[in-house]
């Protein structure tokens, strides 16, 4: 049976918030403070068919979910929450280095009729390296245990903390950067969505996350990834706006073909932060890009096969 995707691009956002020290770094790369009006314009020129909030769970932003339900709402764009900044900041939940949404977040955002769930932001760093945790395990502490062990307890606490969220209509986004535990989170009930750009081998990683999504029978999604530190924290002693993302334009464009083509469910893309500029900048290239690619992918070519489709197998004679 033929199979064929309504492939959708996004982009991630970042909220206003002067006493935010990530917005303020962030800043010198797309102008010092912005306003929600500045980033609704932004979202709209560049046509993105679904936005996510880095800063969803930032501690000196508590309203911030409200805020993006009602932003989202406004602008009629579906919308996820990203697990980032609680993860990094906290608070935490006991025993764990994991942050969680409060139950009236998420229901106000399952209210707007545009919420599409919750992106777990570079997952399985945070599994195995404690990365931005607090030193505290992400879901289990592994040390110990046997392999078999260590497998069996993982699914189980991922299947536990994801059915929280799909509890009211929320899709669990594993946002990966290398392609391990790629299967055990997708058993556990999250969408694999590797990274397209940065580490770039991607053939590697899209064939395993390819694999969890038809073994789990989970959507395939993919992230283009602009970031690179030498470009990024150059940027923060050269002044605003000289900053470039880390991928050429020509690097970016063929990664979100490349999701096209395959037949991904969704792609989104970290790191074009100077959407949020309104004023023209040397980074409007990769908005160009991204505005050119989500208007004509549908005049062109609406529907792909998507990855799910299967040749016949050969006969032999």
């Amino acid at each position: 049976m033929i199979s064929t995707t309504d492939f959708q691009i996004g982009v991630e956002s970042i909220l206003p918030g002067e006493a935010d020290w990530f917005a303020t770094i962030y800043g010198c790369w797309f102008g010092k403070y912005f306003s929600e009006a500045q980033l609704q314009m932004a979202l709209r020129e560049v046509g993105a068919q679904f936005t996510l909030f880095y800063d969803s769970l930032a501690p000196k932003k508590p309203d911030a979910c409200r805020r993006i339900a009602e932003m989202c709402t406004r602008l009629e764009l579906p919308f996820l929450y990203n697990n980032t900044y609680g993860d990094i900041y906290g608070p935490w939940l006991e025993g764990t280095g994991r942050a969680e949404y409060r139950p009236e977040d998420l229901t106000r955002a399952a209210q707007t009729g545009l919420f599409r769930g919750v992106v777990w932001d570079e997952v399985e760093h945070r599994q195995l390296h404690g990365t931005d945790t607090g030193g505290l395990p992400y879901f289990i502490d592994a040390r110990g245990k046997s392999p078999v062990q260590c497998y069996d307890e993982l699914v189980a606490a991922v299947s536990h903390a994801t059915s929280a969220y799909a509890a009211c209509g929320a899709e669990n986004v594993a946002e990966m950067v290398f392609p391990v535990l790629m299967h055990e989170l997708a058993r556990g009930g999250m969408h694999p969505a590797p990274k397209v750009l940065k580490e770039s081998f991607n053939p590697l990683v899209l064939a395993i996350a390819m694999g969890a999504a038809l073994q789990y029978d989970r959507q395939l999604w993919a992230v283009a990834d602009l970031w690179g530190l030498v470009s990024f924290w150059g940027s923060l002693f050269t002044g605003a706006y000289e900053g470039a993302p880390a991928h050429s334009p020509d690097e970016y464009l063929s990664s979100l073909l490349l999701c096209y083509w395959m037949g991904l469910d969704a792609v989104y893309t970290e790191g074009l932060y100077n959407l949020i500029v309104p004023v023209h900048t040397t980074q409007a290239e990769w908005d160009d890009l991204v505005a050119n690619m989500i208007r004509h992918r549908g005049q062109s070519n609406p529907l792909v096969l998507d990855y799910r489709w299967q040749a016949a197998p050969l006969v032999q004679p």
